[in-house]
């Protein structure tokens, strides 16, 4: 494994190590999220691209809460397991899923913060015009997010190495 892919790994299990063992987490690399990738391999992707993000805009002197951005990361999806049997269609998933996304990382974290919780339920902007960010960390995992879809869905994009992503998963 990479040197960065080893500090990314280290930085996800500090803080969001209780996501990345749950139940929820689990169930989430048995869920298609677009094309080529598991909701839980979305996830990893975006959390990763989050902390590179962090790391460059502290680099640059812009103050960052990591522990937020990483734990929105991990957990801004966590809301559309089952959608085949929640919602009607992609487009309800996706007006949706933000709000119950935010409901299993209360669950999760019952003491979850507010930037988190913003993180989580504002993560579809700009797709979703409305709730816009309120912070820096929202709009990092939203660009992130964005990031790892196109990846996803375009056949000529390279997708994101996880190879560590099985390490999360219980047996």
């Amino acid at each position: 494994m990479k040197e960065d892919a080893r500090e990314i790994y280290r930085v996800l299990v500090k803080h969001g190590k209780k996501v990345l063992y749950s139940e929820e987490f689990v169930r989430a690399f048995h869920q298609k999220h677009h094309y080529r990738t598991s909701v839980a391999e979305h996830t990893l992707q975006v959390a990763a691209i989050s902390v590179r993000l962090c790391r460059f805009l502290e680099r640059h002197g812009i103050a960052v809460d990591e522990r937020a951005a990483v734990r929105g990361a991990l957990m801004h999806d966590l809301g559309m397991i089952g959608r085949r049997e929640k919602y009607k269609n992609d487009l309800e998933c996706s007006q949706r899923h933000p709000g119950e996304s935010a409901e299993v990382a209360r669950r999760l974290y019952p003491d979850l913060d507010k930037k988190t919780e913003d993180i989580i339920l504002r993560h579809m902007w700009p797709v979703k015009l409305y709730p816009p960010p309120t912070s820096i960390e929202s709009i990092i995992v939203s660009l992130a997010d964005k990031w790892g879809s196109i990846t996803d869905l375009l056949p000529f994009a390279q997708p994101w190495e996880h190879r560590w992503a099985g390490t999360f998963v219980k047996d």
